[in-house]
């Protein structure tokens, strides 16, 4: 017998037309569980989270797509990852939403390849609150 677990939803309402507010959203608890065995023949997949990254340029990914597309899965295969972390096992694996994920490259890239500093000159970051922002603080 396949395990069962609960799962907490944060659901949106409808498409994002604008920045979400909590009114837009509501959170649900799945009272029957969810099964970790796919059926027999199903074109169904399970996926495990690990760490989910919940960042500002995902707003602009919440648009409705006007145009259909296709949503089979003939190119993946059970046991197979749809991106795989090549994970170093002496850091701890959140690492790879942050420093070491897309955050990080864009603060590394954008204060040493683009901003390019030299030694003694000073860095103005206008806006090092935010999960960037506040990276570039730290490699200044």
């Amino acid at each position: 017998m396949a395990a069962v677990v609960k799962n907490k939803q944060g659901i949106f309402r409808d498409y994002m037309k604008t920045c979400p507010k909590e009114s837009d959203m509501v959170v649900r608890d799945d009272m029957q569980g969810i099964s970790l065995k796919v059926e027999e023949g199903s074109n169904a997949i399970l996926l495990q989270n690990l760490y989910l990254s919940c960042d500002p340029y995902l707003r602009n990914r919440m648009a409705k797509i006007d145009h259909p597309s296709d949503s089979s899965y003939r190119s993946f295969t059970p046991g197979s990852s749809l991106f795989k972390i090549q994970h170093a096992h002496d850091i701890p694996l959140s690492y790879d939403t942050g420093i070491l994920g897309m955050h990080g490259l864009t603060a590394y890239v954008g204060l040493h390849e683009v901003g390019n500093p030299k030694k003694e000159e000073k860095v103005f970051i206008s806006s090092a609150f935010g999960a960037v922002g506040q990276l570039v603080g730290q490699f200044g």
